[in-house]
């Protein structure tokens, strides 16, 4: 819907905007030393236009890892250490669409 008017709030982040808009959010970095690996809380989106209003909630995510196998088992072994490595400290992500039913 053009002209929804939409606040996204959560813990760490407060922002306003009116739709269509893309919103580019912060990257927060996993760390052992955090509590729950610094996951960052959910968005919480409510948006409006006229009479109409809607809320939808939105949680991070670990960004995927993937891995290939086409070198044989010592090129998949190394894959998997540095996968692993790198899902360690990797961002948290939040999905790119959210979608909000208004009502």
């Amino acid at each position: 819907m053009v002209g929804a008017k939409c606040k996204i709030e959560s813990d760490e982040l407060l922002a306003e905007v009116v739709t269509p808009q893309i919103v580019v959010l912060p990257k927060f970095k996993q760390r052992a030393e955090l509590d729950n690996r610094g996951l960052p809380s959910s968005l919480i989106v409510t948006c409006k236009a006229d009479k109409l209003s809607g809320t939808a909630s939105v949680s991070s995510q670990e960004k995927a890892i993937g891995t290939t196998v086409g070198d044989g088992l010592a090129a998949a072994l190394i894959t998997v250490a540095v996968s692993a490595a790198v899902a360690s400290s990797a961002p948290w992500a939040y999905p790119a669409d959210v979608k909000v039913m208004l009502k």
